[in-house]
């Protein structure tokens, strides 16, 4: 569908626009002497910051600005692609004002390398993969008390699948106690959907800021969570998860979601760090979680499917350990070396206290201790976990 001619690399453009810079700088001195006018080197660099800089076409015909390339359409070409930023000229006079900035000006080198190698104005949409339904299948294996998410998981990959593909959910809230795997379910179907996705903190958020960024009236102004992670993908779509939403310190914090949370809006999302452009943030995927759903507002509410997780039952932690067992056979390159036989019950009860991240790292280490003991079956006595660990409360911590 777009394709971009080959960009221009990162070091020639960086070296151009300091030429383009001087080359601006001097006809502006030769037009103000003409004048009788003096003008300062701080006001040059200001006039080459505002101004499009068309200089560079003299050197790159294919390049009309600092960092723009030109997309051409091609036929053969069947990725979904969708125009990330809003304006080219937006992007050119952002790289120029950092640039002119000494402090500022390795953020304009780094700008331009996420910008030429994810897709210039544009951003692919993430598909679905081919074994989309095996993924769901494990997932109700590997997590039977998150039943409702996982249903309504399957419903919208299947509505995907029957369009052009694109991972597309709607926003969701999952609700309940600490441990029960809310954050880990997220980012491990994200990391199994192949989709790009990033956890903010929101316990520590105290002002919108940590999704928005910073004030561009700041020198050491900075790109939020949003804007940071959509510039330094090739995909538009990925997974934003809102962890511990319900902590938040402030109301200040929520008041990004507003824009963010309603597709309208969020495709003209401005981040507070660049004045010049904004972002369609409209495809991406927002999952928060939260402890105590009576913390939040009912507009922060009213945005979210609302899904409340129970802790699993003994029956389901079983089921998740030997899933998890199973699976880490299956992936690794080892697993063909060792018996494929039940998990001792000795074993399922040690195990049983800690959280799918730690049984697996567990079963892990102890598969080592038994090819060290010439064996090719598990005991307990495999497993090297302290008094304080088993101790640990059920759960998905």
């Amino acid at each position: 569908m777009i394709k971009n001619k080959p960009p221009v690399p990162v070091s020639d453009m960086v070296s151009i626009l300091g030429d383009a810079r001087e080359r601006v700088k001097k006809s502006i001195e030769k037009t103000n002497t003409q004048k009788n006018k003096t003008v300062s080197d701080e006001d040059s660099v200001t006039a080459a910051c505002v101004e499009p800089i068309d200089l560079i076409n003299e050197e790159y015909d294919t390049v009309d600005t600092l960092s723009i390339n030109e997309y051409e359409t091609d036929e053969n070409d069947h990725k979904i692609k969708i125009q990330l930023f809003s304006t080219k000229d937006g992007v050119e006079r952002y790289v120029a004002r950092c640039d002119a900035d000494k402090e500022m000006r390795y953020r304009a080198k780094q700008f331009l390398s996420m910008y030429n190698n994810n897709g210039e104005m544009h951003r692919e949409l993430q598909s679905l993969p081919e074994n989309w339904k095996s993924v769901l299948d494990e997932m109700n294996l590997l997590f039977p008390n998150f039943k409702e998410f996982n249903k309504l998981i399957d419903t919208y990959l299947t509505l995907n699948s029957v369009g052009d593909s694109r991972i597309e959910l709607p926003s969701i809230l999952l609700v309940g106690p600490a441990g029960v795997g809310k954050t880990f379910i997220v980012n491990w179907l994200a990391e199994r959907l192949n989709v790009s996705y990033t956890s903010v903190d929101m316990a520590s958020a105290q002002s919108v800021s940590k999704l928005s960024g910073t004030d561009s009236y700041y020198s050491n102004s900075e790109m939020g969570a949003v804007a940071s992670l959509l510039c330094s993908i090739k995909y538009a779509n990925p997974f934003i998860v809102l962890d511990e939403i319900d902590k938040s310190g402030r109301a200040e914090a929520h008041n990004a979601l507003y824009t963010l949370l309603e597709k309208q809006t969020a495709s003209k999302f401005k981040d507070s760090s660049v004045t010049e452009f904004t972002l369609d943030a409209s495809y991406v995927s927002w999952i928060a979680t939260a402890n105590d759903i009576d913390k939040l507002n009912d507009a922060i509410k009213s945005r979210f499917i609302v899904i409340e997780v129970d802790s699993p039952t003994p029956d389901e932690l079983i089921t998740i350990i030997k899933t998890i067992n199973n699976n880490l056979l299956t992936d690794s390159h080892w697993g063909s070396y060792f018996d494929k036989t039940e998990l001792p019950e000795d074993v399922i009860s040690l195990l049983i206290k800690l959280s799918p991240r730690e049984i697996k790292q567990h079963l892990r280490s102890a598969y080592g201790m038994v090819v060290k003991n010439n064996r090719k079956s598990l005991t307990v006595d495999d497993f090297n976990i302290t008094f304080a660990v088993k101790e640990k409360k059920m759960g998905f911590i």
